[in-house]
């Protein structure tokens, strides 16, 4: 079910791109930010709350119990946000790169046959490809923010360069998936579909809407879709009605977290504000996840057969 909304937020995206492309409005009016915003903090935030119910039932099976999950849990978050704050460079760095493999794997994982060092390599790499394309059209929003972080020497030309020698190999690789029935035609043209996406959204957009499509429409709906789904429960309204129930203390408390930064904002830059954010909302999730791949989750279809699920 996570391909139909795959699916969904791809036409969406493209519908929308379209329309403007015509013109029709302009993408930096009030109402659009607010939209995005929208969205970011529902859907995009929500995706990533159920971290409590996975720990205790789904990932670090090896663990005698959720006291030593937690702690484990929680040293591996700490080392992340230590890097991200006392060595900037090198915390950020690592947190794109973390980033850009939860991305991608979360693309590809379902879409093509690949296992081992080369599945791990073009999860990063297709994840790259889509900060990178994303980025392309926004530098002077970004370069902004790199110059901030001590990273202004990455120059439009350098991200220009990169961006093509990335794409273009990945799309070598993609195509070599493709020719060895490793990847299908029509989840070949949706990868690739994904990437022209991001590209035209990055050059007609701001960065936020770039933001926006990546992370909510083509990251955390088939995302949310996919833990929902895995719930054994027949009907899906009551499937939803359980992971919002599960995930609502999260939720809360990084809702809550959001809004201590948001009042606290003028003791900081607003980029340092954004870090801060970006770490109490999205590290916790991502190391989960990182965590849970090695411990794929069986469930049975409605025909009882049984499959994987991969968050």
């Amino acid at each position: 079910m996570w391909i139909k909304a795959l699916i969904f937020s791809i036409v969406i995206s493209a519908l929308f791109l379209g329309v403007l492309g015509t013109g029709a409005f302009n993408p930096d009016l009030p109402w659009v930010f607010y939209t995005c915003l929208f969205l970011i903090l529902t859907i995009g935030l929500i995706h990533g709350c159920n971290d409590l119910y996975l720990l205790k039932h789904k990932a670090l099976d090896g663990l005698p119990n959720i006291a030593i999950k937690l702690i484990v849990y929680i040293a591996i978050i700490s080392i992340m946000v230590f890097l991200l704050f006392f060595t900037r460079e090198i915390g950020i760095l690592f947190f794109l790169i973390l980033s850009a493999y939860h991305f991608g794997g979360k693309l590809l994982s379902g879409l093509l046959m690949a296992k081992g060092f080369a599945a791990y390599a073009i999860y990063l790499l297709y994840g790259i490809n889509l900060f990178t394309l994303m980025f392309i059209g926004s530098y002077e929003q970004l370069y902004f923010v790199l110059e901030h972080f001590h990273l202004s020497n990455i120059s439009f030309e350098i991200l220009r360069g990169g961006t093509l020698i990335l794409l273009i190999m990945t799309l070598v690789i993609l195509l070599s998936y493709f020719s060895f029935r490793r990847l299908t035609f029509p989840n070949f043209i949706l990868v690739v579909g994904i990437l022209l996406l991001v590209l035209s959204a990055s050059l007609l957009t701001n960065l936020l809407i770039s933001f926006t499509l990546v992370f909510v429409f083509f990251h955390s709906l088939p995302s949310l879709v996919s833990q929902i789904q895995a719930i054994q429960k027949d009907k899906f309204s009551n499937k939803l009605f359980i992971y919002l129930k599960q995930s609502a203390g999260i939720y809360l408390i990084s809702i809550g977290i959001l809004g201590i930064g948001y009042y606290f904002r003028e003791n900081f830059q607003s980029e340092d504000l954004i870090l801060f954010l970006l770490a109490a909302t999205t590290i916790p999730h991502i190391a989960l996840m990182a965590l849970q791949k090695a411990v794929p989750q069986k469930f049975l279809f409605r025909n009882g057969k049984v499959g994987v699920m991969e968050f």
